[in-house]
């Protein structure tokens, strides 16, 4: 059983015009919708709180893709808490897996703890494991919707023992062409993983948990190499 995960209760406070991922209503859906509340001061709390149903945008879904038709994400760029840019152009020769997640969002909880597991054969297989933090960007004045490094810290504290022993590399995303959205599109729901093949071009994307899935993908990118290793 995965260790307990502590995350934030989402709170219907007023905030700012902003972006940002919960839980679903069901406790085993495998995504979370993106919210984007108004701050609008003619409405009251009430009616603020009744516009969430209509802002909730789901995606889910896997998509595996044939070599030669692969979006290329050498530009996607991730930045650590430095502000130190790598981008998938520098982890070429690498696999490279990426997983987009939100603070209150359960199931991306889960994707990280099967990211972390993999960590163990890092080495052997020479891939890469970025965890991404896709909130808002920033921390509104309220202190309840958490993005980027506020996001990235809290979770890291209250997560500390999960963690300790497979640390995962975190960043936050670039902006515009660096982004992952320019390439796959509007990123509506989370989590989201992508495995990037050693040319730095996109091999197969997750939008929704299911369990193993890391394990999964991983081990259909390994496969493939091996494949074409026995066919020379």
């Amino acid at each position: 059983m995965l260790p307990k995960i502590a995350l934030a209760t989402l709170l219907a406070l007023p905030l700012s015009a902003q972006g940002y991922y919960i839980n679903s209503d069901k406790p085993d859906s495998p995504i979370c919708p993106q919210l984007t509340i108004e701050n609008d001061p003619r409405l009251t709390r009430g009616e603020r709180g009744a516009t969430l149903d209509a802002t909730r945008n789901y995606h889910w879904g896997i998509k595996t893709f044939p070599i030669g038709e692969r979006p290329d994400l050498s530009a996607v760029t991730f930045y650590d808490e430095s502000k130190k840019g790598v981008s998938i152009a520098s982890l070429r020769g690498k696999l490279v897996i990426i997983g987009l997640w939100g603070y209150r969002c359960q199931p991306s909880a889960r994707m990280l703890m099967e990211m972390a597991k993999v960590l163990k054969v890092k080495d052997r297989y020479d891939f890469e494991v970025w965890a991404i933090n896709y909130d808002a960007n920033r921390m509104t004045e309220d202190a309840t919707s958490l993005g980027g490094w506020a996001a990235i810290r809290r979770f890291q504290m209250e997560n500390a023992g999960s963690f300790k022993e497979m640390p995962l590399s975190l960043g936050v995303s670039g902006p515009g062409d660096e982004n992952p959205g320019h390439f796959i599109g509007v990123i509506d729901s989370l989590p989201v993983m992508m495995v990037v093949d050693r040319t730095g071009h996109l091999a197969t994307l997750d939008i929704g948990y299911t369990q193993g899935m890391v394990g999964q993908r991983l081990s259909q990118l390994i496969r493939e190499e091996q494949a074409a290793k026995g066919a020379h």
